[in-house]
């Protein structure tokens, strides 16, 4: 029967060693969300990891980056009357 690893002292699914609490050394920096710590097996048969999901924590990201990897610069154009269409125009170029 499987149950969920929560806790350092635990018995490791593997091999039932105690599992001790352990903390990342470096974290990705375009991932949505890290770990602050995580449950490891000390037995060097095993060394099982679990990803413990109290420890999740999400990172703040820009939407742009997100979606493309990168930061993106939003170029806002100014309404000027070459570009605003009056209510007599066709559509058609004014040399037409």
């Amino acid at each position: 029967m499987k149950y969920k690893m929560t806790y350092a002292g635990q018995p490791c699914r593997g091999c039932g060693t105690p599992v001790v609490k352990r903390q990342p050394k470096k974290h990705k920096k375009n991932s949505s969300y890290s770990y602050a710590w995580y449950l490891k097996c000390p037995n060097p048969m095993c060394r099982k990891l679990f990803l413990v999901e109290d420890a999740k924590r999400m990172n703040a990201l820009e939407p742009d980056s997100i979606v493309f990897g990168i930061d993106l610069p939003v170029e806002i154009q100014p309404e000027t009357p070459e570009t605003v269409p009056d209510g007599l125009d066709d559509g058609l170029p004014p040399w037409d």
